[in-house]
């Protein structure tokens, strides 16, 4: 009685752990400890039932629970790794406005800080940012990752000018610039879009209007220029990331 009751213990664990995935690795110890216990036909009906009750309990949990969160944790980092280039952009731009050789006396676009648009030296390797086909109309472009990345600088007569669009305010441009990441290609687990300009201001979005690709992109506007990162022009409901404050130009 106590072997059937071994047995009997270990299948119902197994057909537990169907209906709660996460108990599944207890229901396959407790299958192969009483078979290891058991023999003849008790071990062998054990093992076969208790094993694909198990089993399958087993990958309901991987489904249900551990792929969705391995898929959840690339999106943050690929959402991290958005910022940290922003940041690197930010870090370039002091570059090119003050200090020789990359000196120009005003901030740049991508293209020129990556040394892919005008040659030259430039600060950031070109191998990082890779420039992606245009959409027509739209300014020039760059991919990193799973992310799009678009400079903005003044444009003459007021508002602003992305890259391959047209003439540059060259008085603007030594005091202000702006540069939106957003997805390459929208995805429940990665669809947070990012704003960064010259005084370190740094502004996310749970991007509700689904900004993704070259066709779908926020526009320069979309932000109020200061400090503050609202109130927004576009509906996306940017804010401050992590309630960082602006370090203010240089």
């Amino acid at each position: 009685m106590k072997r059937i009751g071994l047995a009997a213990g270990a299948i119902v664990a197994a057909a537990l752990s169907v209906a709660w995935p996460p108990a599944a690795l207890p229901a396959i110890l407790a299958v192969a400890a009483a078979a290891a216990l058991l023999s003849g036909c008790l071990r062998t009906s054990t093992a076969v039932l208790g094993g694909a009750l198990a089993l399958a309990g087993l990958t309901r949990f991987v489904v249900r629970d551990v792929a969705p969160n391995l898929v959840g944790s690339g999106g943050r980092a690929a959402e991290k790794e958005a910022l940290s280039h922003l940041r690197e952009i930010l870090w370039a731009q002091d570059i090119v406005r003050q200090d020789p050789p990359f000196g120009r006396g005003s901030y740049a676009m991508l293209g020129d800080l990556t040394g892919l648009g005008t040659p030259g030296p430039a600060p950031l390797q070109p191998g990082g940012f890779e420039p992606v086909a245009d959409a027509p109309g739209a300014p020039r472009v760059y991919a990193r990752g799973g992310y799009l990345f678009a400079t903005w600088l003044p444009a003459p007569g007021g508002g602003w000018t992305g890259e391959g669009r047209g003439g540059v305010d060259a008085p603007g441009a030594r005091n202000a610039w702006r540069a939106f990441a957003w997805p390459r290609v929208l995805r429940d687990t990665s669809r947070r879009a990012y704003f960064i300009d010259q005084t370190d201001r740094i502004c996310e979005s749970a991007n509700p209007l689904g900004y993704a690709g070259t066709s779908r992109m926020p526009l320069p506007d979309a932000l109020p220029d200061g400090p503050s990162c609202g109130p927004d022009r576009d509906g996306s409901g940017w804010h401050a990331w992590r309630n960082k404050k602006p370090r203010g130009p240089r």
